[in-house]
């Protein structure tokens, strides 16, 4: 049975075939949504914030409730520490 070598256009192709169609998807996503306010980035406290854009905070998904954490005991330090 003969090996066949790979010049390495094949992966390339494929490569460059994907990123294509993913950018293709993105700037699709981006046209379809009609959003009219993409929002701006504020910096207040040394905080940067989102203000404005078309997420609402009905379109995020909530998760469950966290219970408080537990705080680690003394005794179960690795001695030394």
């Amino acid at each position: 049975m003969a090996r066949v070598r790979s010049s390495g256009a094949l992966p390339l192709a494929v490569a460059l075939s994907t990123a294509a169609l993913l950018t293709g998807a993105a700037v699709f996503t981006v046209v379809r949504v009609n959003c009219h306010d993409p929002g701006k980035y504020v910096q207040h406290s040394g905080i940067v914030e989102l203000v404005g854009g078309c997420v609402e905070q009905d379109d995020l998904p909530v998760g469950p409730k966290q219970s408080e954490p537990v705080k680690p005991d003394d005794r179960s330090a690795p001695p030394g520490v």
